[in-house]
């Protein structure tokens, strides 16, 4: 797709009405790709061109969404000082309160995320979101290197409920457990390992989580169950 994109850029021009979807076909790319400066580059100049379009909007987005992940936080937050002035819908206010979280996760500032927080949650349905779920599992995460488990378990809930596909659910679910052993919650941590197990029978990991199921069985002096697992893992 890339590939196709930057060959078809070679000789596109403004005039063309495939430019603007080509040009965001291909920031995105580069954004899958984890290329920030290409892909914030790319969105600029599609929101440069774009002006008054709904294009406008969405090359801000992919562009500021860029900058965070590129830790080129003070442009970040510079653009958001100046978001186009059509983004007032409640889709694109949403995504902005999303951003504004994004920048204050990467700046460690996690404290003051909450309050934002709750009232993106207030407006969202529990459907896959990606740009939610990506801000939502980035705060848990920081809240594992603090060795938080509490309340890196609540936004990884939250973060199961807005995963867009599958196999972002599997890493959800298990951080979910580092969570909860970190946190001190054996009961829920394996409750959470079971649930692993019946989602994703069949994962490379599965031995992995069954023998830490079976731990945590036995420190919750679930024998029976700890007997049966590892029944299983021998074979």
């Amino acid at each position: 797709m890339l590939f196709r994109s930057k060959k078809l850029l070679k000789n596109l021009t403004p005039e063309n009405p495939k430019y603007p979807r080509i040009m965001s076909s291909l920031g995105f790319a580069y954004l899958q790709l984890h290329d920030w400066n290409r892909a914030a580059r790319t969105n600029g100049k599609l929101q440069a061109f774009s002006k008054g379009t709904k294009w406008e909007f969405i090359a801000f987005k992919q562009k500021v969404y860029a900058l965070i992940m590129g830790d080129r936080l003070k442009e970040a937050k510079h653009e958001m000082l100046s978001f186009p002035d059509f983004a007032n819908t409640r889709a694109n206010l949403i995504d902005l309160k999303i951003l504004k979280i994004l920048i204050l996760t990467k700046e460690n500032r996690l404290n003051e995320i909450q309050g934002t927080y709750n009232s993106i949650r207030e407006e969202v349905k529990e459907e896959p979101y990606p740009l939610l779920f990506t801000a939502v599992r980035m705060i848990a995460k920081a809240y594992l290197r603090k060795k938080d488990g509490q309340n890196a378990a609540g936004y990884l809930k939250d973060a199961f409920i807005f995963a867009p596909q599958s196999e972002s659910r599997q890493e959800v679910l298990k951080l979910l457990i580092n969570a909860n052993v970190m946190g001190g919650k054996k009961a829920a941590a394996a409750a959470v390992s079971e649930r692993y197990l019946k989602y994703y029978p069949k994962a490379e990991d599965s031995t992995e989580i069954m023998v830490q199921t079976a731990r945590l069985f036995c420190e919750l002096q679930k024998y029976d169950e700890a007997l049966k697992l590892y029944s299983k893992i021998l074979g």
